[in-house]
């Protein structure tokens, strides 16, 4: 005979870029106030539970330069970062502690300021990494040919907290033929660390 113990985990519901006219147009967002005992397990398994683009979990921060540490989930993975859940916990941990000057995410420090309930953030300075990958392999990834490439730099990663991928094309027309990558071709990417947050 199994059992199971149930513990209590104060959590807010806040939406961020709400405008003011309507406060049901913004992107929601699921702020655990104290993540403290969660398992990584369970922390992603509430984020499916609520299904919203992030769910946040607030902790003690390990650094004086923080007011808080936060771990975010989107219903399948764990991000080191974004931009949304970051200004959403800000302002859960505003209402918790009166304050918040930075919160501590898996990509560093991000400062955050405040006027009311409007916050904003300072990324991490952005890194770029062009790929070595010749068009010929790339370009069909995207139903692109090679020649759809500027010549110069024709795609890079972009980093400031999450990798990205830019790709620099030479018309609108090219852009409008462009198809997200099939999730074999992402694995296979990604076995290459391309997206590799190093």
């Amino acid at each position: 005979m199994s059992t199971t113990t149930s513990k209590r985990v104060p959590y807010r519901l806040v939406n961020v870029f709400c405008p003011t006219s309507s406060r049901l147009q913004g992107n929601a967002l699921c702020v655990f106030e104290d993540g403290t005992g969660l398992t990584s397990d369970e922390m992603q398994g509430l984020a499916l539970q609520f299904n919203l683009s992030e769910t946040t979990f607030l902790f003690p921060p390990s650094t004086k330069h923080a007011s808080k540490r936060a771990r975010i989930f989107t219903p399948g993975t764990e991000l080191p970062f974004a931009g949304h859940p970051t200004l959403g916990s800000s302002f859960v941990t505003s209402k918790l502690d009166g304050t918040c000057t930075a919160l501590e995410t898996g990509a560093g420090i991000i400062p955050v300021s405040n006027s009311g309930d409007v916050w904003s953030l300072k990324a991490n300075k952005a890194t770029f990494s062009p790929l070595s990958i010749p068009a010929t392999t790339f370009a069909p990834l995207f139903s692109l040919t090679p020649e759809d490439f500027t010549s110069q730099i024709p795609y890079t990663t972009v980093n400031a907290g999450i990798p990205q991928l830019m790709l620099q094309l030479t018309s609108t027309e090219a852009l409008f033929r462009v198809t997200p990558p099939t999730t074999s071709a992402m694995d296979s990417l990604n076995s290459d660390g391309i997206f590799s947050s190093s």
